[in-house]
């Protein structure tokens, strides 16, 4: 995760600097617009990962949800809510970026994408949510 919080600062970082690029002609014009487009799509693939990484997070809490000492197993529900946060946060960031990649049939597939990842993680929170809410302990998985 830090990994990714420093592509992401790179890549809002590069977004950032090709906003600030010239523009007084028409060929600056058109290599800002190229650039602010190429940043965009970095700036919306990297939260996308950051999401893809929480629902993998959130597999290990789940799968640890009713298995661990029930006096901590409110700290699961926490850490299932944490990564819930942290996904919906990185999907704004999404979300916010792809109109400025000006590419509608990546918008399309990147806001679909990112859906499907948010919904999974709703659902394994619920989960986590009413293993812990029963307070009994499941039985190992197996390998």
């Amino acid at each position: 995760m830090l990994d990714l919080a420093d592509q992401d600062a790179r890549a809002y970082a590069g977004f950032a600097a090709a906003r600030k690029m010239a523009r007084d002609t028409p060929e600056e014009q058109a290599a800002r617009d190229a650039a602010t487009r190429k940043a965009a799509k970095a700036a919306s693939e990297v939260p996308l990962r950051v999401v893809d990484e929480c629902a993998r997070l959130l597999e290990h809490v789940l799968a640890m949800a009713g298995r661990s000492n029930v006096n901590a197993a409110s700290d699961l529900e926490v850490a299932a809510r944490l990564c819930m946060a942290a996904a919906k946060g990185a999907g704004a960031n999404v979300l916010i970026n792809l109109p400025m990649v000006a590419d509608e049939e990546f918008a399309g597939a990147t806001t679909t994408e990112l859906e499907t990842m948010i919904e999974s993680i709703d659902r394994a929170v619920a989960q986590v949510s009413e293993l812990i809410g029963a307070g009994e302990l499941r039985e190992p998985e197996s390998d």
